[in-house]
């Protein structure tokens, strides 16, 4: 039993031993390749943390100092404080609601010009144009469409909205990203610089403990490299191209877009007297079409009716009629009867 106990204790003091001394290897595999690129660059190197979901990095995800290749040092914070106004990063979206009498031409026009930008659809979605069994009415369509158009053609896009159809309404906006994507392109460049520097490592290394925590480590510095990668490529993808979202709904009478409401008193009163006009005339019409065109129907429920009334009257015409023939035959036998007491 002692020896076993002693043989215990001896693998668990092993285990921890190898624990630590791998723990301080592998701190020492990145302290050293720090340190170097402290020394060539005079920076500190800490390991940036970015969401593999995120869309965008925002500043307070960016911290610490670095420097970029291009000589660039100080703060990454202010690094689009030291760039041109033409480098600036912008990220443009848009949206348009627009209404059509012809729904099959507008959406035709709409994707041509689309094509004439030298953007793409991202993404469409079309709704309604069932047709009523009972009444084969079609009913009014709509879709939605996610498109792409080059940022320098986005307020081509957007004034040319109304040669596809009537613009309800229309929204423009931008994001400036330029300290954000300058502060992942910084921090690009420093794991760039650190990864080579692990790699002269590699090539120096002899110990197998301390080529492993190595490569670990390059393989932790080519992980985030990757992230940041991928961030700057979606950076470019939304500000090269800009996001409009269109809504193209079909309407029987197209809306009619008037000017503001005037501020006098007879141009107010003037401008609610031609609206109520035009309300009455509205409702006047409506009632026309429904009336006639639920005339059938009309019809229909009128000829039930008449037949209805037909048949209720004839048995009642024929009571009344037996009524009038009882009471004038009793009628005519009273004045018999009262001729034949006289005589």
């Amino acid at each position: 039993m002692k020896k076993i106990t002693c043989v215990v204790l001896f693998i668990l003091l092993a285990a921890g031993l190898f624990a630590g001394c791998s723990a301080a290897g592998r701190d020492a595999v990145t302290n050293a390749a720090s340190a170097e690129i402290a020394m060539d660059y005079g920076v500190s190197v800490g390991a940036p943390q970015i969401s593999e979901n995120a869309s965008f990095m925002s500043d307070a995800d960016v911290t610490g100092d670095t420097s970029s290749g291009a000589g660039v040092s100080g703060q990454v914070g202010n690094t689009a404080q030291l760039v041109a106004d033409s480098q600036r990063k912008l990220i443009w979206w848009g949206s348009m609601q627009l209404e059509t009498l012809e729904y099959d031409e507008s959406e035709a026009a709409l994707l041509a010009l689309v094509e004439e930008c030298g953007g793409y659809t991202e993404s469409s979605q079309r709704y309604g144009g069932d047709v009523d069994l009972s009444s084969g009415v079609r009913g009014m369509r709509s879709g939605e469409f996610t498109v792409r158009v080059p940022a320098e053609k986005f307020d081509y896009f957007m004034g040319e909205g109304g040669s596809i159809a009537t613009v309800i309404s229309s929204y423009t906006g931008s994001e400036e990203v330029t300290d954000s994507y300058f502060d992942t392109e910084a921090r690009l460049d420093v794991l760039l610089v650190k990864e080579e520097r692990l790699l002269e490592m590699l090539e120096k290394g002899e110990d197998i403990q301390y080529l492993l925590e190595v490569e670990n480590e390059l393989a932790n510095t080519r992980y985030e490299i990757e992230l940041l990668t991928s961030t700057l490529r979606r950076y470019d993808g939304l500000i090269a191209y800009s996001t409009v979202e269109v809504t193209l709904r079909e309407v029987r009478r197209a809306t009619e877009l008037s000017d503001p409401e005037p501020t006098d008193t007879w141009g107010r009163i003037s401008a609610r007297f031609t609206g109520s006009l035009k309300a009455i005339g509205d409702v006047a019409v409506e009632a026309f079409v429904f009336a006639v065109g639920y005339s059938p129907v009309f019809i229909g429920i009128a000829a039930v009716a008449v037949v209805l009334v037909v048949a209720v009257q004839i048995p009642v015409r024929r009571n009344r009629r037996r009524i009038s023939e009882a009471m004038n035959s009793k009628s005519t036998e009273n004045d018999k009867n009262e001729e034949n007491s006289g005589k």
